[in-house]
């Protein structure tokens, strides 16, 4: 029962062109960097960042391109609640139309 607790909510918006799937698996992965000029190309500045303003962190992006959509979950409440031995980053992804893509 929620009733009366309090949420707060950090929103970004942007007008760039997106994630694909794979493109926001990288991001939400722990470890991974691919510096190509860009700062800190998905290593490890947005999952720290994040987790230091809140416990979970979802990301809704739509690539350009394709017109694929995709949420991603980084919780660490979930991950502590869950007692998982491993971090698990759940991701699904759909096309225009509704239909999931893989």
């Amino acid at each position: 029962n929620d009733e009366g607790v309090s949420r707060k909510l950090l929103s970004f918006l942007d007008n760039g062109g997106g994630l694909d799937p794979h493109g926001l698996h990288k991001m939400l992965s722990l470890g991974n960097t691919e510096k190509l000029g860009k700062i800190g190309q998905y290593g490890n500045g947005f999952k720290t960042g994040t987790m230091r303003l809140g416990q979970a962190t979802l990301v809704l992006t739509r690539h350009r391109r394709s017109g694929t959509r995709s949420a991603g979950l980084l919780s660490y409440a979930w991950l502590t609640e869950t007692r998982a031995e491993s971090v698990l980053v759940p991701i699904v992804s759909w096309d225009g139309e509704g239909t999931p893509r893989g």
